[in-house]
């Protein structure tokens, strides 16, 4: 983060004196919070690359979006159907999350997905127009977890034997582990 406030400011500090600002919760001169929050976003993602792949927008869009002087510059999105490359694919992404399960009329509250105590995390599938990376690159918990529920409903509960004859319905209501790309994992 010193290299890039260097960069920003044009100007060096000291580690020391950056963490005195952060502890006031106030930033270096020409340094906005906004612009924390879009490198904290990118970072999430894995770096500017993965940030456009996973969002289907490209590296140049993501830059320009991380140097917009605009606090309110919307973030990279999909590129225009005209332009953007066929190769989009669903992502395989990683949840761990609790919640409620309602089976019929009977709710269980607290139920953690993946069910099975052995494995870390649930694989889903994660169209490129899902909006699921998107509210994730956006730090937008709230609608991540509206999303990541019904994810989960049509990927995970549907397929359990109780789904035959009820209706079974998964509600997010903590997310404990996101992972945004499982490739190599």
């Amino acid at each position: 983060m010193v290299r890039r406030i260097e960069t920003r400011t044009g100007r060096r500090y000291a580690t020391s004196t950056i963490a005195r600002w952060v502890a006031h919760n106030t930033w270096p001169p020409r340094i906005d919070t906004f612009w924390f929050e879009r490198w904290a976003a990118i970072d999430r993602a894995g770096g500017i690359d993965a940030m456009a792949a996973a969002t289907g927008s490209s590296r140049h869009r993501v830059v320009a979006w991380r140097d917009s002087p605009d606090p309110a510059a919307p973030p990279p999105g999909r590129i225009p159907p005209r332009k953007r490359k066929p190769t989009a694919e669903p992502q395989e992404i990683g949840v761990e999350t609790r919640g409620i399960l309602r089976i019929g009329e009977t709710e269980q509250h607290n139920k953690r997905i993946p069910t099975d105590p052995a494995r870390d995390y649930e694989v889903l599938e994660a169209a490129p127009d899902s909006g699921i990376l998107e509210a994730w690159f956006d730090n937008d918990i709230d609608t991540l977890m509206d999303l990541l529920s019904d994810a989960i409903t049509e990927q995970v509960t549907a397929f359990w034997d109780v789904a035959q004859y009820y209706d079974a319905r998964y509600t997010v209501t903590e997310i404990v582990q996101f992972l945004p790309s499982i490739e190599g994992q």
